[in-house]
């Protein structure tokens, strides 16, 4: 099934762009893990006062700066792959000439949400994990989260196609609202379980993987009603 979901986001105008855009993000993570190991960097054994003092590397660099470019490399690998309906919606109700300029305001506001919104969750779990949360608890929350009707909402909204201005100030706006509004959606539906690779000490990398292969798997699906059902029933009703 994923290799059936990779190839579909291919034969999509944007996948071959977006699958690139997401090999990069886990590049700028592997060369950051090098630098300092994301699971200390993601919180899975610190506490919240570590993310903002910690020399790195004797330069006195703080944590957080970094920990701010794993959250955009995160957010840019394990999202750029959903992004496929957005980025063709884009291409075709955009004029050609103003295509390239469309593409980069969605994705400035999109990447903006998410960055903060990842740099935020590594933040939280930091203070989970002091207090004893692990990635059972995490894994738990996303469950229980998955099976709720916002979360549900939320997803539906991710698929919404909105109408898009074709000159001036008025194209821009909306290019940006639709990626800042994208952003947002996509985080209420999404948020709960890019938490949990950051509890996975080992195997980070791995974790990250599966669970964009789920969300990648969830996102070709169509719309579903808004109501309880059992967490991560990605073909339910």
């Amino acid at each position: 099934m994923p290799t059936a979901v990779v190839l579909a986001v291919m034969r999509q105008g944007a996948g071959l762009p977006l699958l690139l855009a997401s090999l990069t993000g886990w590049f700028i993570l592997a060369a950051v893990d090098r630098r300092y190991p994301l699971t200390e960097l993601c919180a899975a054994s610190i506490g919240l006062a570590r993310l903002w003092y910690p020399p790195i590397g004797g330069v006195g660099q703080p944590a957080l700066v970094l920990l701010v470019v794993a959250s955009f490399a995160m957010a840019l690998a394990m999202m750029a792959p959903l992004l496929t309906v957005q980025m063709t919606h884009l291409w075709i109700r955009s004029l050609a000439r103003r295509r390239p300029r469309a593409i980069v305001l969605f994705s400035l506001a999109y990447a903006a949400v998410w960055t903060a919104a990842m740099t935020l969750l590594a933040v939280a779990s930091a203070g989970l994990a002091v207090l004893g949360i692990g990635w059972v608890a995490s894994l738990a929350v996303a469950a229980l989260w998955h099976a709720t009707p916002a979360r549900q909402a939320s997803l539906n909204r991710c698929h919404r196609l909105p109408r898009l201005g074709a000159f001036g100030w008025l194209a821009d706006r909306d290019c940006l609202a639709y990626g800042f509004t994208s952003g947002l959606w996509c985080v209420g539906a999404c948020w709960a379980l890019m938490l949990v690779p950051m509890f996975v000490a080992n195997g980070h990398f791995l974790a990250m993987l599966a669970v964009m292969i789920f969300l990648l798997v969830e996102r070709q699906m169509p719309s579903r009603a808004v109501r309880w059902r059992m967490p991560f029933a990605i073909y339910s009703a």
